[in-house]
């Protein structure tokens, strides 16, 4: 078992790590589609619910965006990034 941080439950879930390769590859649809598989089939994240936000804001989809930076917000108030990304989104 692998802990991403001192602050984060173990995860250890292959469609998140198959959302990340896709992700990291520039292939943000996919990405989008297998970090909503993850959603679907685990309990929910804010890091999985950021990611998706992130693609989407590489894929210029600013509205999908900041609904996906808010569902992260609505389940982890203290996560600075997902309270940054769409600020800057906003900015002119």
């Amino acid at each position: 078992m692998i802990m991403l941080s001192p602050l984060m439950k173990p995860f250890t879930s292959a469609s998140f790590n198959k959302a990340n390769c896709y992700a990291n590859l520039g292939e943000f649809e996919k990405a989008i589609e297998t970090y909503l598989e993850t959603l679907y089939f685990e309990e929910p994240e804010p890091i999985t619910y950021y990611y998706v936000a992130e693609c989407f804001e590489k894929l210029e989809q600013f509205e999908n965006a900041i609904t996906y930076y808010r569902k992260a917000i609505k389940l982890d108030p203290e996560f600075a990034d997902a309270w940054l990304e769409p600020a800057w989104l906003t900015i002119p």
